[in-house]
């Protein structure tokens, strides 16, 4: 794949989110699950990946995190560049701050029991400071509106305030608590819609995985995010 040149912020590619061909193989897979990808995704993009399962919605969403090629065994080739960043040569710990996934079953990534201590993990994860931890926590159940759900058993939510939970959590670590903006934020929040009649919350589309990368820039511009479904509604 060639020598690996330094990245900083000003990624040689535009585009928060840069890939140029793609492909990855798992191992012990007999075809590819990326083949020859090319895309760049802008500052300020929101995008949807729609396909059938298997068609490498959830693969390019590991690619773009850094999962492939870092933590995924196989064999990879192509170059990717995320938030300015090469994945295959910045540490993970340098991306981490940068993005938040949020997949398609909220119960496959819950670490704790408790809607409070869910949400506090990942930047207790990064060390931060006890104040800091719960700056983050009341801006993210403020955006939310999720407030009322802490300290709340995870296990007595419902789907969609478990949806919420998930995604405020994915929001904790940083850059994008700190640097989405309203309009994103309200897509992210209209993905739950409640029934103002019976209060009850539900996903407008269960079948999603979402992506989200922070970059450097105006406060308006500077988050992508990536919508896989199986198909469109």
């Amino acid at each position: 794949m060639g020598d690996k040149q330094p990245q900083s912020n000003a990624t040689a590619f535009a585009g928060t989110i840069a890939s140029r061909d793609i492909s990855s193989t798992y191992d012990h897979a007999t075809e590819p699950a990326l083949r020859d990808v090319t895309l760049t995704i802008p500052e300020g993009e929101c995008i949807v990946l729609c396909g059938a399962s298997g068609c490498g919605k959830t693969s390019y969403t590991r690619v773009v995190n850094g999962l492939i090629p870092s933590f995924s065994h196989g064999v990879f080739a192509g170059r990717q560049t995320t938030c300015g960043m090469d994945v295959e040569t910045v540490p993970i710990d340098r991306l981490t701050p940068l993005f938040g996934s949020v997949f398609q079953n909220p119960k496959t990534q819950y670490f704790n029991a408790n809607v409070t201590d869910e949400l506090a993990f990942p930047a207790e994860n990064m060390g931060l400071p006890a104040e800091e931890i719960n700056r983050r926590i009341t801006a993210v159940t403020e955006r939310f509106g999720i407030k009322h759900l802490l300290n709340r058993s995870i296990f007595h939510l419902s789907g969609g305030q478990k949806q919420r939970v998930t995604i405020g959590s994915a929001l904790m670590c940083g850059g994008l608590l700190s640097h989405l903006h309203f309009q994103y934020a309200n897509d992210l929040h209209t993905l739950v819609s409640t029934d103002e009649a019976t209060g009850t919350e539900t996903l407008r589309n269960p079948r999603w995985y979402a992506t989200m990368c922070a970059n450097e820039g105006t406060a308006e511009d500077r988050c992508a995010i990536i919508r896989a479904l199986h198909h469109l509604q």
